[in-house]
């Protein structure tokens, strides 16, 4: 819905300047220019970073992930548990509990449903085999041991520790 009201607006921008200058002149094709360099940024990021796309931010924000990742939310919808979980299932025990700092295992039915019976979202970490993360607090583990992490452009997003 976006890109549709996106381009209907610079469709209308475009119409509106050769309307004033009569053709495609300069202003215009400088907009087109630079919604093109835009878009082919944004695509770009987006082909890299997949399937975690939706950690775009407008460049305005800063020139990389690394520089942002302080001031906001990285996976601010928790979309990499999906692998972090799917490594916590390679766990062949028949029970595996885990914690997480913000989400309260509701992930799990992306699983297929035998893993998916598997996990236990607990909010007891002593009793926890592992904790999962996607630094939406912005606190650090130094004590546990990372055994899996998703990264994009160098700035960790996810990282599953084992507890026990």
């Amino acid at each position: 819905a976006f890109l549709l009201l996106a381009f209907w607006g610079f469709e209308k921008t475009i119409l509106k300047l050769k309307n004033i200058f009569g053709r495609i002149n300069l202003a215009s094709a400088a907009l087109i220019l630079v919604f093109g360099v835009s878009f082919i940024s944004t695509a770009l990021f987006m082909i890299q970073a997949h399937p975690y796309e939706q950690l775009y931010f407008n460049r305005l924000a800063g020139k990389n992930l690394s520089e942002i990742q302080d001031r906001f939310d990285m996976d601010y919808w928790g979309l990499a548990y999906r692998s972090g979980l799917e490594f916590i299932s390679l766990d062949k025990s028949p029970v595996i509990k885990y914690v997480s700092e913000t989400s309260p295992g509701s992930y799990t039915f992306i699983l297929p449903q035998e893993d998916a019976k598997r996990l236990n979202w607990i909010e007891n970490e002593q009793e926890a085999s592992y904790l999962i993360t996607n630094y939406r607090w912005k606190k650090s583990y130094p004590s546990y041991q990372e055994v899996y992490s998703v990264q994009v452009e160098g700035v960790k997003i996810l990282s599953v520790f084992k507890l026990k």
